[in-house]
């Protein structure tokens, strides 16, 4: 699963083997770069930004739930 930011600077990805990824562009370095956040105990199976766009919430298979800052 995955999903972009408001404002589209950002993206979200969610994966079936516990990982959360962040990502950004880089205007300097002419590239995407991404983060890896701590991992989750199941599968993600749900990404979403807040509207300000430097909360990211994400939820597992297992119910859990989990409210990181996106700020770089």
């Amino acid at each position: 699963c995955g999903a972009w930011s408001p404002n589209g600077n950002k993206f979200a990805i969610g994966t079936s083997c516990k990982k959360v990824y962040i990502g950004h562009y880089e205007d300097k370095n002419v590239w995407w770069d991404s983060t890896s956040l701590p991992s989750m105990n199941s599968s993600v199976i749900s990404v979403k930004f807040h509207p300000s766009g430097r909360v990211v919430g994400f939820c597992g298979s297992d119910n859990t739930f989990r409210l990181v800052s996106t700020v770089l």
